[in-house]
Order: structure tokens, then sequence, then C-alpha cells
């Protein structure tokens, strides 16, 4: 029997006993079951229980499924033209392809493949003992019960004990994953004792202290399948979650506050939430949070002595204002203040093209109640002024896409533009190709205004150039800090401690530089080598030219070791979760601290003490494992404001609204390109750029809803308008 359906004036024919859909959705179900299963009930136990409780997840999704596809997906789908269909289909496999990429779903466990570990003990005094003290995968740790054993084996409170002169042995088989330990008392009896994994024996070698366990570390091989088949399903969840979003939020209509005259300081209200909040942060943790780089600075500041290791222009900052009040609380109070004035002018200018008034309130409050921003606030950085002037950047953009460009007429245009562009390229190191690149791309987009924005640009290269050069002569400003070589000397370690020999020129080269037993690698950070005896940044200055040579020589030649080293280093900026995230242990009789030790004079001194232990467990809580991914995950909110932008450029018929996020999207490439570190705050203003890209995702669903099938006439006036 065929029902006919009228939907958006176009047909859809379907069929009662529609074989095809309920196939289908038990397809969709089962992935969608699948993936839970692998974030959520997976255990490298393989309990039967948990196929149980995938069955039932499949039996419970598959139905959902089917109502979805059926009531929801394919006629919303079907309503569309095949043109449009495909332009619907292909953004989606792109999304998929993308997260498959970039995010880090656990594998499969019953893909891994079975490894086999004997432990061989041959026949000894008769005063002899033997202890495992344990036994361990990089899945799980082995029980002592799981042993298959020869000869007698007792437990203590050592471990797994043999004793006496017979022979014995423990064997074991299992997944693993792609790496073991075993660990042994060191004692005379372990002589002649053999350890190995899947037939490959070798003797244990005893530790050089009495005192020392013996620790016997293997690599073990890991099937390549079980993680291809575990981003399969990760990229097809993502693939048909982002389907169900976009074909969702193109037919939402928000209805749009009226635009009317409002009073000129209305806007600064929506400050007064982010003020209160983030002053209760302020006065718990006064003056200030204050980490190493926070000290150093404040030495800076104290001493009148400046370098090129942190940015001397916010040196001069931190002095200028602590001249009202020598405090570092004075800085955080002006952090405080200029975050929260641009967050609300970006509201007031949403609010000006129609966003609802609870959109504004809820974006003021998001911003406020963020633990993130609370923290970040409250913390002398560099950063933090950097990230408030990449969101105002953005939030000019948008001022000017949203004016039609008519804002770049504004006698007071270029200063702006001159100003957000000075503070993003002197507040940090890597930050003069975020204004000079945001620029250029503008001045081509808005061809009708290019000599304004070239005009702008060209004043902020001359201001850029008078600070960088007589500025900092006339301070005295020590550049022997060595700081910029940071990023060759990480890609040197990476070479050093995994590629392969190394010439005789290469070992002169790195041995001149670090001696090469010093050569400390981590692919996620450089804090190894800050570490060794002989770091020293005057000397990286003096042998600039020297690292900059091995650099290139190296990376010409291991390249595969170049690209490891580059997709490791990069993951801050793109993997979902981070890999390189830094795993938090709870420590006993944990307390709340905020200032680093010094001799500066610096002192903890809250003026809500009550709040102290209780803030400081939100951020120790928020920076945890699993809960990062939704705070301090810089890749969330990069691909959270492309996403926003994006659906705000698409209802709006406007692909120029696209530049809002231009200088986030530079700021990330960058540190693709340079980051040394698995730190969040490199990223921070991505965070806000991205957090504040809600606001247009609210203000995309007040404009009108795009016709499926348009007219040529309608084609004909889009075209137009973009």
């Amino acid at each position: 029997m065929i029902r006919k359906y009228q939907l958006s004036g176009s047909y859809f024919w379907m069929n009662k006993n529609n074989y095809s859909q309920v196939v289908l959705a038990a397809g969709i179900g089962f992935f969608l079951s699948l993936f839970i299963y692998l974030l959520f009930l997976q255990t490298p136990y393989t309990a039967k229980r948990e196929f149980a409780y995938l069955l039932l997840l499949w039996l419970i999704l598959a139905p959902l499924t089917y109502l979805l596809l059926s009531r929801f997906l394919l006629p919303r789908f079907l309503s569309y033209s095949p043109k449009a269909r495909r332009n619907w289909i292909l953004p989606t496999v792109g999304v998929g392809i993308l997260f498959a990429l970039v995010t880090r779903p656990p594998q499969v466990l019953l893909l891994l493949p079975v490894h086999h570990l004997q432990i061989t003990v041959p026949a000894g005094s008769a005063d002899r003992s033997v202890t495992l003290e344990y036994a361990k995968t990089s899945l799980r740790d082995i029980g002592f019960a799981e042993f298959e054993q020869e000869g007698e084996w007792t437990r203590t409170e050592a471990g797994f004990t043999h004793t006496g002169s017979d022979p014995a042995s423990l064997s074991w088989s299992g997944r693993t994953g792609d790496s073991a330990r075993l660990v042994f008392t060191n004692s005379p009896g372990l002589q002649g004792i053999q350890v190995g994994w899947d037939g490959d024996l070798s003797t244990v070698v005893a530790a050089g202290s009495p005192s020392a366990p013996v620790i016997v570390a293997t690599k073990l091989s890991s099937d390549w399948t079980s993680e291809l088949f575990s981003h399969l399903i990760t990229g097809f969840v993502f693939a048909f979650l982002f389907l169900i979003l976009n074909l969702f939020l193109v037919g939402v209509r928000l209805s749009p506050a009226p635009v009317g005259k409002r009073k000129g300081w209305y806007w600064l209200l929506f400050t007064l939430p982010m003020i209160a909040v983030w002053g209760i942060y302020l006065l718990t943790f006064f003056p200030a949070i204050m980490t190493p780089d926070s000290i150093r600075q404040w030495g800076q500041v104290t001493g009148g002595q400046f370098n090129d290791a942190l940015p001397v222009v916010h040196t001069l900052l931190v002095i200028l204002l602590t001249r009202i009040w020598f405090s570092p609380a004075a800085v955080i109070v002006f952090q405080v203040i200029t975050l929260a004035l641009t967050v609300a002018w970006g509201i007031k200018m949403l609010s000006e093209h129609s966003l609802p008034t609870w959109g504004g309130w809820g974006l003021s409050a998001l911003f406020a109640i963020s633990a993130v921003n609370g923290y970040m606030a409250a913390t002398l950085w560099k950063d933090i002024p950097y990230s408030t002037c990449l969101l105002l950047m953005s939030l000019i953009f948008l001022k000017i896409v949203l004016s039609r460009g008519e804002w770049l007429k504004r006698k007071s245009a270029w200063l702006w533009l001159v100003l957000v562009s000075l503070g993003i390229g002197l507040f940090r190191l890597n930050g003069l190709p975020v204004p000079v690149v945001s620029l250029f791309v503008l001045a081509l987009v808005y061809r009708e205004h290019w000599k304004r924005v070239a005009f702008s640009l060209g004043i902020f290269l001359v201001a850029w150039l008078l600070v960088q050069g007589p500025v900092y002569d006339h301070l005295k400003v020590d550049r022997n800090a060595g700081f910029k070589q940071q990023v060759f000397i990480h890609h040197i370690a990476a070479h050093v401690a995994t590629g392969g020999p190394l010439t005789v020129e290469e070992a002169n080269l790195a041995s001149g530089i670090l001696p090469i037993d010093q050569w400390d690698y981590d692919c996620c950070t450089n804090i190894p080598i800050w570490r060794q005896p002989a770091y020293s940044e005057p000397r990286f200055t003096e042998k600039a030219a020297e690292i900059r040579k091995l650099f290139m020589g190296l990376a010409f030649k291991e390249p595969d070791v170049e690209l490891r080293h580059m997709v490791c280093v990069s993951s801050l900026i793109w993997e979902l979760p981070n890999h390189c995230a830094l795993k938090q242990e709870k420590l006993a009789n944990w307390q709340p601290t905020w200032i680093e030790p010094n001799d500066l004079g610096l002192k903890e001194n809250s003026l809500l003490p009550v709040l102290a232990t209780s803030l400081s467990m939100i951020k120790d809580f928020t920076s945890r494992q699993p809960w990062d991914l939704f705070f301090y995950t810089p890749a969330v909110f990069l691909y959270l404001g492309l996403y926003c932008t994006a659906i705000f450029a698409y209802r709006a018929k406007q692909t120029r609204y696209l530049l809002y996020f231009l200088p986030a999207a530079v700021q990330s490439a960058v540190m693709l390109l340079i980051n040394v570190s698995r730190d969040f705050r490199y990223q921070y203003g991505v965070y806000l750029v991205g957090l504040f890209s809600l606001g247009l995702l609210i203000l995309a669903l007040t404009q009108p809803i795009r016709n499926p099938n348009p007219s040529s006439h309608e084609i004909d006036k889009t075209l137009k308008n973009e």
C-alpha cells in the first residue's frame, strides 16, 4: 500500500512496509550503540554482561532511530532538490572524515592481538626467593590468580613469591595494548630468570641498587584494525549527528527582538554579571593567581630590567597599572573590566541586529559563570589581555560585516584596527602573524575599502617595528633570552631522541647547543629540556645560526620524525580529546595555593578564604579527565566557533560573515606550527571567540528560513546579496 505525503510543496512517496528504512534504522542504531559501548561500557575483561548491555542498548536505539528517520530526517532531507541534497551530503561526509581524524576514541579491545607472557625460573639454591611485585599492561593490571603456574608460588605482602631450589614458571595470555611492565623484587634469586613475550625470552638484569626494584618494560605490537574500526565508527556517528543537527537548525526560527532606540549606556549592564563573578575570584585568590611566569615578570616590574623572554610591552602595561595601585590586583582589575567590556560590546552589537533579550543576558551569564573565565581573569598572564584583544578583533570584523563595510568609513576605524593589532602583535611573541594575515584578507574581501585597511596595516607595522627597535633599545631590553629558539630546539630533540644515529657533524652541532645526554624529549612539551642542568637561554641566542642549521638538516634527513613530532605537538589545537592533556593526581592533605613561592614578597592574602577551597576544587574538577574535554580542550571551541559562524553565514546568506572567525583561525594555524607545550592558555583567545559564537548561533536562528527549493529569481537575489 502506498501513502502520499505533501511536504513543502513536493511529494514524498513512502511504502507502508518500508523494509529498507527498518534495515537502515537497525544499522544506524547498531553503530550508535557500539559508539556508546566503546565510550562507557567496554572494559579490558570483555565480560558477557557487556555484550548484554550492548544488545539492550541496540534494542532501545534501533526503534528510536526508525522513528527519527521516518518522522523527521528522511521527510526533511527529501524535501530538498537533488542538487540541494548533494550539498547536504558533501559537508556531512567531510565532517565525518574530519572527526574520524581528529578524535581519539577508545580502541575496540576485542580486535587487539593476544600476547603470551612467559616467566621461567631455573633450578637454584635452597634459600632462593623470587618475588613478582606486580604485572600490568597498558590496558590493565594482571591479577596473580590469572597466571598459569608451575612450581610452588604463594601470595605474600611483597607480591607473588617462589621459594626453594625447584624450577618454576608463570605464563599468561591476553590482550595487552601496546606495552607491558613487570616489577620484581631485587634479590640474588633473580639470577638466570628469563622473561619474554610471544616466545622472545631474555635474562633479567638485576638493578644497580640493592633497594631498587627490577623493572622489565616491553613495547608490544598492536593491530591497526582495532584503531581503524573505532575511528570509522566515530566518524559515522559524528556525521549522522551533524546531519540531524543541521536539518533541525535550518528549520528553526526564533522570534527576533524588536530593534528600537535604547539609551546609549544600556549595554554596560551586560558587564555586571561578569564583573561580579570574576570579582569574587579576585577577592578569593587575592592579590592574583601567579605562576612562575607571573613571578618572573613581577621581578622585571620591580627590578626595571627587561628581557625578551616575556613581552616587554605587557610588562610596561603592568608597571603603568601598578603606578595607580602597587599590587598585582591592579592588573587583575584591569583584565576583568576590559574583558567584560569587550564581551558586553559584542552583545550590544548582536542586540542591535535583533538578538533576543534572553540571548544577550544568557551570553553574559555564560561568560560570567564559566569557571575557565573566572580562573583565567584572576591570573596575571600576558595571555589574558592578548586573548581579549583577539576577541575584540573578531568582534570588530563582525561589526564590519554586519554593517556591510560601512564601519570602515568611520574616522576612528583605522585607530581601533591599529590599537587592537598592536595588542595582539605585542602582547605575545607569536602574535604578529594574526593581525597581518587578518587585515590582509579583510582588504581583499572589502576591496572597495582596501586603502583604509592597508593604511591601518601600514601604521600598525611601523608602530610594531618602532617598539621592537628604538623603544626596546631605549629601555635596554636584554635580547639574549634565547626563548625564540625553543621551537627549533624541540624539533631537534625529537630527532636526537627518536630518530636515527647522528652524523659526526650533527653530533658536534648538537653537543655545542646541549650535551647529547641532556636532549630529553617529550613530544607534548619542551619542559624536559628546560629542566636540564646545561639549559641556557643566552647560549641558545649565541648558537641561533647553528640551531637553525641543525634543525633544517635533520628535518630534511628524517621527514617521518618531523611529521610525527608535528602531529603530536600540534594536537593541543585539533585533537579530541587531547592525548597531551596533563594527567593530574589527587594529593593527600591537598590545600589550595595560587602564588608560587618567591623571594619578591608576594604572598597569598585571600579576602574570601571561605571560598578558596571550593573554587580551587571546581578548577581541579574541570581540568581533570574526562571533564576537561568540555572546559580545557581548545579544539572543542575551535570547532564550535567554526560551526556556529558557518550556520550564521548560511542563514544570513552572507559568506562574508565567516570573517568573524578569521583571527581565531589564523591564531590556531600559527600555533599548529610553533607550539612547544600543552598549555591551554595559548588558545584561550580561541576559547573566548568560540564561546561568543553561541550568540551568533542564536542570532542566526532569528533569520528567515531558507526555501529548500528556491525559484530562479530567489537564487539570483541570493547570489547578488553574497
